[in-house]
């Protein structure tokens, strides 16, 4: 189980990250 949750956590941290550099785009950063 502990493994399954460092992949969760992996994966919204790669969300978030996406989503971090989206909103820089828009902003034209």
């Amino acid at each position: 189980t502990k493994h399954k949750t460092t992949d969760m956590i992996r994966r919204y941290t790669r969300l978030d990250n996406v989503r971090q550099h989206n909103a820089a785009q828009k902003l034209g950063l």
